[in-house]
C-alpha cells in the first residue's frame, strides 16, 4: 500500500535535500515538478541548505606574464583536501581573449559577473548551470570607483545590480523587472576611495570608504528603500581594513603592521565587538620596505567550517592571492586551495534552485 505524505510534510522533506537531488526528482511527478519549480519552495530551500561551495577564479599565465585562460572551479567548503570540480561560466572560451570575466558578487547561491566582449552582464547560477543575461546598457568610464554591486531586495523578492555612472549617478537593474533605471539617490562622495569590493548582507548593499576627511566610513545601499546610510566603524584608522560577512555577520578585518595581528570585529545588530584576534605567521609578515612604498596588504575571512573549527582566510599582498585554513584550538595555518592554479577571485556559494526558468549553460 503507497502512503501519500501531507504537501507540507514532503515539501519540508524535500527542501533540506542537496540541488543535485532535487533536479534528478522533478522526473518522479508532475507534482514534484511543480513543487520543486515553486517560488515559494526555492525559498524555503534556499533557508534550509547547508550546501555551501566555493567558487573560484584562477588563471594561467605563461613565462611572460601574459594571461592565457581562465578557469573556474566549485570545492566544497568542508572537504578538507578541497576537491575541485571544473564548472563552465556562460559564454565561457578556454582561450584567452577580451571575453575574460569581472567578478561583481554573490549572492544567495547566484554569481553576478561581467564580460569585456560587447559588455555582457550576467547573474549565474553555478548549482544548475542555468544564467540571465541583462539588458546590455554602455559603461561610462572614468569614475574612479568599482562600479558594480549585487545583492537581494528580500522585500520585493527581487535581485538587483546597482551600477555607479559618471557624475555619480546610480543606475539599478531589477531581475523581477528584467529592467535598468535610474534612481534618486546618488553616490555621496565625489572624491573618495574605496577597499576593496562590495558586499551583500541582509537586504544592503556595503562598501568601506574614506570620505573627504580622510576618515573611513562603513557606507550601506538599502535595496529596498534604494538610499545610501553612512556608518562608523570601530577599528582604528591606521589598520588596513577588509569587509565581509560571517557566520551571519558584519565581519571587518583589520591588519595590524604594527602588532603583526589580525583583528576581527563583527557587528551584531547596531553595536561592534572584537571577535578574536590572530597572529601573522613570520613567513606571511609585513614587510616594511613595502608599506613605506605605500604597497599595502590585504587579509579577509572568507567563511568558516561547519564545525566552527577552521576559518579560510585570503591574504592579497599587491594582488598576489594565497588562501589559508586557519585551526582555531591548534593556532596554526595551513595552505588551502594550493594545487588549482594562481587564484584571483574566490567567493561562497550555497546550493540554490533560483533561475530554474533560466537559459542552460
Amino acid at each position: 500500500m503507497s502512503i501519500i505524505l501531507p504537501q507540507a510534510l514532503l515539501s519540508e522533506i524535500l527542501s533540506r535535500l542537496p540541488v543535485k537531488s532535487l533536479l534528478r526528482f522533478r522526473c518522479v511527478s508532475k507534482a514534484w515538478l511543480a513543487l520543486i519549480k515553486d517560488p515559494t519552495f526555492i525559498n524555503i530551500h534556499l533557508h534550509n541548505t547547508r550546501e555551501r561551495n566555493l567558487i573560484v577564479q584562477t588563471r594561467n599565465v605563461d613565462q611572460n606574464d601574459q594571461l592565457l585562460n581562465l578557469k573556474y572551479y566549485s570545492v566544497p567548503v568542508n572537504f578538507s583536501e578541497d576537491r575541485p570540480v571544473e564548472v563552465l561560466p556562460p559564454f565561457y572560451r578556454p582561450e584567452y581573449s577580451l571575453s575574460f570575466y569581472k567578478i561583481i558578487g554573490c549572492c544567495n547561491g547566484l554569481v553576478c559577473f561581467r564580460t569585456y566582449d560587447k559588455e555582457k552582464i550576467v547573474i549565474w547560477n553555478p548549482s544548475i548551470r542555468k544564467y540571465k543575461k541583462l539588458p546590455f546598457e554602455p559603461v561610462k568610464f572614468g569614475y574612479p570607483i568599482e562600479n558594480f554591486a549585487f545583492g537581494y531586495d528580500s522585500v520585493n523578492n527581487d535581485y538587483k545590480v546597482l551600477k555607479i555612472m559618471e557624475l555619480c549617478e546610480v543606475n539599478v537593474y531589477s531581475l523581477k523587472a528584467h529592467s535598468w533605471r535610474r534612481v534618486e539617490d546618488k553616490w555621496p562622495y565625489k572624491d573618495s576611495s574605496v577597499f576593496g569590493k562590495p558586499i551583500y548582507f541582509n537586504g544592503t548593499l556595503l562598501w568601506l570608504v574614506r570620505n573627504v576627511t580622510n576618515r573611513i566610513r562603513l557606507l550601506a545601499f538599502h535595496l529596498t528603500t534604494e538610499k545610501f546610510e553612512e556608518q562608523t566603524l570601530p577599528v582604528q584608522p591606521r589598520a588596513i581594513k577588509t569587509l565581509e560577512v560571517l557566520e551571519g555577520s558584519i565581519c571587518v578585518s583589520a591588519y595590524r603592521p604594527d602588532a603583526q595581528c589580525i583583528e576581527f570585529w563583527i557587528m551584531k545588530e547596531t553595536s561592534w565587538s572584537q571577535l578574536c584576534t590572530l597572529p601573522v605567521p613570520l613567513n606571511l609578515r609585513y614587510n616594511k620596505r613595502l608599506m613605506e612604498m605605500g604597497i599595502g596588504i590585504q587579509w579577509r575571512v572568507v567563511c568558516s567550517t561547519d564545525d566552527g573549527e577552521k576559518v579560510l582566510m585570503e591574504m592579497d599582498n599587491n594582488n598576489n592571492v594565497n588562501f589559508f585554513w586557519y585551526d582555531i584550538k591548534k593556532k596554526t595555518y595551513s595552505n588551502a586551495l594550493a594545487h588549482i592554479g594562481d587564484k584571483t577571485w574566490l567567493g561562497t556559494c550555497v546550493g540554490s534552485l533560483f533561475l530554474l526558468d533560466g537559459d542552460s549553460v
